[in-house]
């Protein structure tokens, strides 16, 4: 018995490996047909994988211009491994193709900064400490308080300098850390130094403001780590943990 579920797995089989994984047998009528429909489907299913790559890398568009971009958006799609993820997933390794295709390294910053706002802007939401937050407490509660990462929180090592179209951090260069982050409504990005991204990559857990200042005092290159702590607070990346 045939199964919707065994007619749909096949059919999305021949539309990305091509109509020879085609079992005729699920069809009806002269099976040129049905390849002229299958088509009419693949070239609607190619149609909006390029526009969802037009939606998740506008700046990206911007700077390679329309033909460069839509060229180099045709070969990514026309990948098996493009042709096999979710469309919400779908450009997700699209930064690493304009890499591996030696794409100017700041067009390919600028891929992994967009790809990093959608991911930061699709994350959970939660509340960003803020320093009115903290404003009030005396330091016993301050170094007491727990928080955490924000959960959108993302970081991009730069590669060369930042693209002229990337505003918000269009000062970031060659070995800059931009960090992205949705603390409230909207995607903020931040520059940050080598030892708050250190720290970041260490540090997962929640803990108290106490510890944090003492893991920024241990990790950090310059010797205020309260000075760490306001710029962390500053780019929306901590939550009071509940």
């Amino acid at each position: 018995m045939i199964t919707h579920d065994l007619l749909e797995r096949n059919f999305i089989a021949a539309i990305n490996g091509g109509p020879d994984l085609l079992d005729q047998d699920m069809f009806d009528g002269p099976v040129e047909r049905v390849l002229l429909g299958m088509k009419a489907h693949a070239n609607t299913i190619n149609h909006a994988r390029l526009r969802n790559l037009e939606d998740c890398f506008p700046l990206c568009r911007q700077a390679l211009g329309d033909f460069a971009f839509n060229g180099i958006s045709r070969r990514y799609v026309d990948r098996d491994a493009a042709r096999k993820l979710e469309t919400n997933d779908f450009g997700i390794g699209f930064p690493a193709f304009l890499r591996s295709e030696n794409f100017d390294d700041a067009i390919c910053d600028l891929a992994a900064i967009e790809w990093a706002w959608l991911e930061s802007y699709h994350a959970p939401e939660a509340n960003s400490l803020s320093l009115q937050d903290i404003a009030g407490l005396d330091q016993t509660k301050l170094e007491v308080t727990q928080v955490h990462f924000h959960p959108s929180l993302r970081v991009v090592t730069l590669a060369t300098d930042a693209h002229p179209v990337l505003t918000g951090c269009g000062a970031a260069k060659r070995g800059d850390y931009v960090l992205i982050c949705r603390p409230e409504t909207e995607v903020r990005l931040s520059i940050l130094n080598n030892c708050l991204v250190a720290f970041i990559k260490i540090q997962h857990d929640t803990t108290t403001i106490g510890n944090l200042l003492q893991l920024l005092d241990e990790h950090a290159l310059e010797s205020d780590p309260v000075a760490s702590l306001l710029t962390l607070i500053g780019a929306g990346a901590l939550v009071a943990a509940e």
